[in-house]
């Protein structure tokens, strides 16, 4: 079936192993976005190795290689390959098996289907990016400007760098050659906001790098948020966001009126 919302849709359901292949294999040739729920297995091999049995799960696969498994619950994917890697597709009599390749470091990570539920693939616009909340982009900006303002002989090397999990504020370097990792927020900040930064960091050390620390950079964090940066060997810094003119800052009541 086609369809149009925001750009060319192509969905199919309940689909044979052959049409399964197809659809998947069209999908990788024309560089759309691939959703497929079904009931699969996934195995992974790399320096670790590990496999999850059958079950129903939601696998997207977007045109730059991105390829997310994710189960019903909990916002991470339960496996996942970064941008870059290289997909392709097999079928074997009963099953269909979506492939997802990369050599830096060498992994595999396979998802094998045995029944699809749903597919569609879509050919996104989407040329707009995401912009930091204006204080944390002041807070970047001030960083940026002075960085011995956050920490002593602390050289900025790149802002928003991307990795597999989003977009990471700062990307330093500290006087003793380590590489930092600092995440910005504008007001106090729970766990959440840590294992936003461990997940940058865990990409960085499967990438090799071994001297790394990560800095969470927040007015103040909460009892539980401390407990794990404290576990997980990561840094808070307090700082505030620059303060606004009150005057420049309209209510929602103030919209109305004018």
């Amino acid at each position: 079936m086609r369809c149009r919302w925001m750009g060319d849709c192509r969905t199919i359901s309940q689909p044979t192993p052959p049409q399964t292949e197809e659809f998947i294999r069209n999908a990788i040739e024309n560089q759309e976005l691939l959703t497929i729920t079904s009931r699969c297995e996934v195995d992974y091999r790399g320096r670790a190795s590990g496999y999850l049995g059958v079950g129903e799960r939601l696998t997207i696969l977007k045109p730059d290689g991105t390829l997310l498994v994710h189960q019903n619950t909990k916002s991470d994917p339960v496996n996942w390959q970064p941008p870059g890697s290289r997909p392709s597709v097999k079928r074997d009599k009963e099953t269909v098996t979506l492939i997802s390749e990369r050599t830096s470091p060498d992994e595999t990570l396979e998802v094998t289907i045995h029944e699809v539920i749903n597919a569609s693939s879509h050919t996104l616009k989407d040329g707009v990016e995401l912009t930091l909340n204006k204080q944390e982009s002041q807070m970047q900006k001030q960083i940026m400007e002075n960085p011995d303002t956050l920490e002593e002989g602390l050289r900025i090397i790149e802002k928003e760098r991307e990795t597999g999990y989003g977009r990471i504020d700062l990307f330093a370097r500290d006087q003793n050659g380590k590489n930092v990792i600092i995440e910005l927020k504008r007001k106090r900040v729970g766990p959440k906001a840590v294992d936003q930064l461990k997940r940058y960091m865990d990409y960085y050390r499967e990438k090799g790098y071994s001297e790394l620390r990560g800095i969470l950079v927040a007015p103040s964090i909460t009892e539980n948020a401390e407990r794990r940066l404290e576990n997980q060997e990561l840094e808070h810094i307090e700082m505030e966001p620059p303060k606004q003119n009150p005057q420049r800052i309209k209510t929602l009541d103030q919209f109305k009126r004018e």
